[in-house]
């Protein structure tokens, strides 16, 4: 049984990135965000710049008072990588300004792509780019998180240019910690 249930997960995650790979720009859902919320997995999707991405390898994390939430689009590799990351401070349902550029203190979104060193393509929110992040629900005895997000951030690593990027519709949903 263990091993029908192996085979039938590697099917499922191989027929996820086929049907990622048809993903219409116009569908709200993507084909492999549904199959995950069938699966009751977590989920993460965006626009960006006005290419939607639906992302895997979703995960969240909470120390010193603030939480972390990760994504990569699927199919990366380590010379390829899309992801968003949020930071905030929030302690359970509502709504915080992304307005920060740290990974310690207060309310950070950020968009990355590249290499994943130090030459990565950053974007990060900032007094003048900014968004919101909405946890819509939040199990703390379970450790799962919900909510959606959007901003608008500027290039920060290389530095030197002003270079934005606008990140709309985002949704997470059963994101664990």
């Amino acid at each position: 049984m263990k091993n029908v249930f192996k085979i039938t997960l590697v099917l499922g995650m191989f027929g996820m990135m086929f049907l990622n790979a048809g993903c219409s720009k116009s569908s709200t859902t993507s084909p492999i965000t549904q199959i995950q919320q069938a699966a009751g997995l977590p989920t993460m999707s965006a626009t960006c710049n006005g290419t939607a991405v639906s992302f895997a390898g979703i995960q969240a994390s909470y120390a010193g008072g603030r939480y972390t939430i990760t994504a990569a689009a699927p199919g990366q590799t380590s010379s390829t990588n899309t992801g968003v990351i949020l930071y905030t401070n929030l302690n359970g349902v509502g709504t915080a300004t992304l307005n920060g550029a740290s990974t310690t203190v207060g309310n950070t979104g950020v968009y990355a792509f590249g290499p994943s060193d130090t030459s990565a393509v950053q974007y990060w929110t900032d007094a003048s780019h900014t968004g919101i992040l909405n946890i819509t629900a939040m199990d703390t005895a379970k450790k799962i998180l919900s909510g959606n997000f959007s901003f608008q951030a500027i290039q920060f690593h290389p530095t030197g240019t002003t270079n934005t990027v606008n990140v709309t519709n985002g949704t997470f949903s059963n994101v664990k910690w």
